[in-house]
């Protein structure tokens, strides 16, 4: 059922890297807006002519070629870029030379025949003509009618391989085929690779990037950027070829620098969450070219998403819907937001304002969706789910929400084809693997969760949830020394859950290799002290609670520390073994020596016993049962709205809840909401 890993490595069965060495980060691969605020590079004038002549140009030549994304993009930074009259040097003021080989991309003039045949075709692509188009530009060799051909082409195989896959509920391996147009548009590029321009070269990074062969797309996608850098079409294809932070810093080296290079770093952080050395910097140097600018607003926002700080990225998310109030742009990581803080009402309103603008954009499915699992109406979610995926071929995050969703309805079989769809389309996000790695948990297979498990840790170090799941899984397998290992090593991520100790107590209080009472003690504290500094739910961790303080009364009643005993016993008064603990501490000090730790007291029974006692007999009267214990429903726990998303039995052994954070927001099995899946380290970003 696994598939083999990309890469193998002797050190792990998953041929992931051994995720217990944690290697500490470098200060400048931790960005983080606590730390000292770095000085902007002043923007020059010449900065300044260039970044406008480079944008109007690219926003020409992306809309005549059909990439209306990069001319959307290019045009909204140029309606940002504060006008300055001192910037708008006459050329032949400014390094003509310069200006043209930085800014420009020298084109030959086409013949008229030509021109207007190119101009018809692009017409033929505006109403979905894409063959019609390419049949009209066969006869022609100059580059702008060989990349409409390719794109063209391209296209139409995107469409076929969507149209195989629908009517569909789950697309399965046998139903999924390539685009059928591959083979002929790379033919047809390599026959005219001496007449390429930079939207060529484009085109063949993309058709390489399909192919799976990502050192051959980065290549062709950096050519593309070196004849031409304002096509931010090239800069998102060679993101998407980038899947780790070392190889971030080498494309960095290898493409011009300037404000097209520092939008790159700023763009793999919040979308992918690979940080580079640049970023910190690169942000503060955007600030000072665009210092009111919606997107850098918007790409705060996604980074803070990223980091798991969820209020200050809603505060950025609705400052930007305030200035971009019929935007749709990440709207699904909003909805995740709102979906992981339980504000409902907040997604609600959301959703609703997304239908208004448009129902079938797939970010507006991903909304109702959230919406709907908010209401624990999974078959409704499932349904919006899988039309975002038939919006979007590819779209890894649906596909993993989707994975929640079956896993919400206890269909493992078709948890696990959506997830291998999404680690298809994003091998690089941790939540395929965990998922992956969830839903053999739900069968019980534990050793096949393993695997995914170190897959999923390879990707994201320092993910404590990842870690606690690890280490149950070690747990049910036998393997204790590895699964406390796990757990000390979650401990260390920013992100610690205080279940973590609570875990490792337990490991030291029952694993007869690892037996240590005085350690079990010392981490069974650490959970009580963390788990009532965070306001914790005591019903929801009622068993949990009642386990550690039984376990730390009886151990400080062995050492002979009775006021440290009658600390914790208060809160298990109610109970049957509290009750029989106080009779034991009651006699323990009653036949205490002065002089040794037997014999009999000359105080008597202590003032403590006898206040408990007064307070038992006024909550229990005539002796009856008492109703000193906590509120808790015979034979029931109780389960607020989205426990089952908080996770009954996410980190497997423990009681329902067991894995979530004390007094955190909900969250999916998968953690698809409350964080991004991308390979960001445990830092802090810059701003």
């Amino acid at each position: 059922m696994s598939r083999p890993p990309n890469t193998p490595l002797p050190n792990t069965p998953s041929g992931a890297p051994n995720p217990f060495a944690a290697t500490p980060l470098p200060p400048e691969s931790v960005p983080s807006p606590t730390r000292p605020k770095l000085a902007p590079v002043p923007p020059t004038h010449l900065d300044t002519s260039l970044l406008r002549i480079g944008l109007r140009d690219a926003a020409r030549k992306c809309s005549e070629r059909g990439l209306y994304n990069g001319a959307k993009w290019a045009l909204q930074q140029l309606t940002n870029l504060p006008v300055d009259n001192a910037s708008n040097y006459p050329l032949d003021i400014t390094s003509d030379s310069e200006l043209q080989k930085s800014a420009r991309e020298r084109e030959a003039p086409l013949p008229e025949a030509e021109d207007d045949a190119c101009n018809l075709a692009v017409q033929y692509f505006r109403l979905n003509e894409h063959r019609r188009a390419e049949w009209c530009l066969r006869k022609y060799t100059n580059p702008k009618a060989i990349f409409l051909r390719c794109y063209c082409m391209f296209l139409l195989g995107e469409r076929r391989k969507a149209e195989n896959v629908l009517g569909f509920e789950v697309s399965l391996q046998s139903h999924r085929k390539p685009n059928p147009e591959l083979r002929n548009v790379l033919v047809l590029l390599e026959e005219n690779e001496s007449n390429m321009d930079s939207f060529c070269w484009y085109m063949k990074g993309l058709v390489l990037l399909q192919l799976k062969l990502n050192e051959q797309a980065c290549a062709a996608f950096i050519k593309s950027i070196e004849r031409f850098q304002y096509n931010w079409s090239a800069w998102e294809g060679l993101g998407a070829a980038v899947d780790s932070s070392s190889n971030l810093n080498t494309v960095l080296a290898k493409v011009p620098p300037g404000y097209m290079r520092k939008f790159f770093s700023v763009y793999m952080m919040s979308e992918k969450g690979i940080s580079s050395t640049e970023y910190a910097q690169s942000m503060v140097d955007l600030a000072a070219m665009f210092p009111d600018n919606p997107y850098l607003t918007l790409q705060s926002a996604v980074a803070y998403y990223n980091q798991g700080k969820y209020r200050q990225a809603l505060d950025d998310f609705e400052d930007y819907r305030e200035r971009e109030p019929y935007s749709l742009e990440n709207t699904d990581t909003q909805s995740h937001i709102l979906f992981t803080l339980n504000q409902h009402e907040k997604l609600s309103v959301l959703a609703h304002e997304a239908v208004e603008l448009d129902r079938f954009k797939p970010e507006t499915c991903i909304a109702l969706g959230n919406y709907y699992s908010s209401r624990r109406d999974h078959y409704h979610a499932l349904q919006y789910f899988e039309r975002a995926t038939k919006l979007r071929p590819g779209f890894a995050e649906a596909f993993i929400l989707m994975g929640d969703e079956y896993l919400e309805l206890k269909n493992s079989n078709a948890a696990l084809e959506t997830y291998r769809r999404a680690a298809d389309a994003a091998p690089h996000d941790f939540r395929t693997w965990f998922g992956i790695a969830k839903a053999f948990d739900l069968l019980d297979m534990p050793d096949h969760s393993l695997p995914y498990y170190q897959k999923a840790v390879a990707c994201r170090p320092y993910q404590a949830q990842i870690w606690t799941s690890m280490g149950v899984c070690y747990e049910k397998v036998g393997k204790e020394q590895l699964a406390m290992m796990c757990y000390q090593r979650g401990l260390t991520c920013m992100d610690k859950d205080t279940i973590l100790y609570f875990r490792i107590a337990k490991l030291y209080d029952h694993s007869p290799r690892l037996r240590d009472k005085a350690q079990a003690a010392v981490f069974y504290k650490l959970w009580v002290e963390e788990f009532e500094a965070k306001n914790g739910d005591k019903e929801m961790y009622y068993e949990l609670w009642e386990e550690a303080h039984t376990f730390l009364t009886m151990f400080f009643k062995d050492k002979g520390k009775y006021a440290e005993a009658e600390v914790f016993l208060q809160e298990i008064l109610h109970t049957e073994r509290g009750k029989a603990l106080l009779r034991e501490l009651r006699a323990l000090k009653e036949n205490r020596d002065p002089g040794g730790r037997h014999g009999r007291s000359k105080l008597g029974t202590s003032s403590f016993s006898a206040n408990i006692l007064d307070q038992f007999n006024d909550h229990t009267p005539g002796g009856g049962p008492s109703t000193f214990r906590m509120a808790t429903p015979q034979g029931t726990t109780h389960h607020p709205p989205n426990s089952t998303r908080r996770g009954y039995g996410y980190f497997a052994s423990g009681p329902p809840g067991s894995n979530q954070r004390a007094g955190s927001a909900g969250a999916s099995r998968t953690g698809s909401r409350n964080t991004s899946g991308l390979s960001t380290p445990a830092g802090e970003d810059a701003r």
